[in-house]
């Protein structure tokens, strides 16, 4: 359940409008930070998102 180099590129040229964002491996998978925050998890090549309460609102609003 690793990262593949190029989906963790990709991560990082989607997401660079945030910030500095890296991904970090841990666990067999991969941390996704920005700013050193970590925000995500990387497992097999499928981003999962931290939220909470208002974030799951928000993206069920949207459909996700």
């Amino acid at each position: 359940m690793s990262v593949s180099p190029g989906f963790a590129e990709m991560l990082r040229d989607l997401l660079a409008p945030l910030g500095s964002v890296s991904v970090r491996r841990m666990f067999g998978g991969g941390g996704v930070y920005c700013d050193g925050l970590m925000f995500g998890l990387v497992a097999a090549d499928v981003l999962y998102l931290k939220s909470d309460e208002k974030c799951c609102r928000s993206f069920e609003a949207e459909g996700c």
